[in-house]
């Protein structure tokens, strides 16, 4: 039994010493990154460190004095600044005050011309008026293989309006 128990638990020579070389290794490396902050000096710029713990102050300065404005105001006063805000930016919300995707918010000129959407460029489709999220959305569906084979598959163009695709659809020519 113990021959049969010494024939697993013992090592050659050169395993040995394999294994003393991969310790020493270990501990150098150890050794290494236990003492790498005495010997190496990170560059401290002393202009760009006041610069940004300047910037830091003024950060935090505003931030409380917008904290102390606001505690002290009723919930009358938050809101209808909050209506102000809203009547700000129309562009925000519709008429009925439920919100509009933000795909739907910026207007982009076009010019309406016969294309193939499995052909036409970056340039052509934003010359047909569709936004960047679209163009990019059509442009990746064609580098992944996506071939349209009929007009109505660009209502899964998740970006793209009903109307824009109905002001398009009679512009699309998908050849064969």
């Amino acid at each position: 039994m113990k021959e049969f128990f010494k024939s697993y638990t013992s090592f050659t020579r050169t395993e040995r010493m394999g294994l003393v070389a991969l310790l020493a290794i270990l501990l150098v490396l150890i050794a290494v990154r236990a003492t790498m902050h005495l010997w190496v000096k990170p560059e401290t710029n002393a202009l760009q460190q006041q610069k940004l713990v300047a910037a830091w102050n003024a950060y935090k300065s505003e931030e409380q004095t917008n904290i102390s404005k606001n505690y002290y105001k009723s919930d009358s006063t938050k809101t209808s600044e909050r209506s102000a805000a809203i009547a700000a930016k129309p562009d925000a919300y519709k008429e009925d005050n439920k919100a509009v995707h933000k795909f739907q918010a910026d207007e982009v000129k076009s010019t309406l011309f016969p294309f193939d959407p499995n052909t036409l460029d970056s340039a052509g489709f934003r010359r047909l008026g569709l936004r960047e999220k679209t163009t990019a959305i059509l442009l990746h569906w064609r580098n992944k293989g996506k071939i349209f084979r009929r007009k109505e598959e660009l209502k899964k163009v998740y970006t793209l309006t009903p109307e824009e695709y109905e002001r398009l659809e009679p512009y699309i020519r998908i050849k064969d």
